[in-house]
């Protein structure tokens, strides 16, 4: 991942997860990150839901195939500022750490209340992106 593509990582608020279960059913969710170097964290928090956090379809899908794609986009009426950045991942459940927990705590407050019971990190392996020629940006 360039620097480039990391900054427009961190400068994005939220992202949407893609996950495909061994069955081939997709899964598409909108989700918070944090930016680990060149791998992403997505928290699974503890906000309610209809099932314990670690039996959600994404997490199944992660654990049934380890691949997930996370999409970033930057939306303007003004589409010369459009652009989006796709990574195609390896992906991981795992206890969230504490720096895991600080890297999100930094970027959303909100962590501070709500409690964090594990985390999807994604190791991108392909990353393609795309701006409008007036954003200053170029397919990647």
């Amino acid at each position: 991942m360039t620097s480039a593509q990391r900054d427009f990582l961190r400068a994005s608020r939220v992202a949407r997860l893609a996950t495909v279960g061994a069955d081939g059913r997709p899964h598409v969710m909108p989700v918070v990150f944090a930016l680990d170097g060149n791998e992403v964290v997505v928290p699974l928090d503890a906000k309610p839901k209809r099932v314990d956090p670690r039996r959600l379809r994404r997490v199944r899908n992660v654990e049934e195939t380890g691949r997930a794609c996370l999409l970033v986009d930057r939306w303007s009426e003004d589409w010369s500022q459009l652009a989006w950045l796709m990574l195609e991942c390896r992906a991981a459940v795992t206890e969230v750490s504490p720096r895991e927990l600080d890297l999100l705590r930094a970027r959303y407050p909100q962590y501070a209340r709500v409690a964090v019971a594990g985390i999807i990190r994604l190791a991108p392996d392909h990353v393609v992106g795309w701006a409008a020629q007036g954003s200053g940006g170029s397919r990647t």
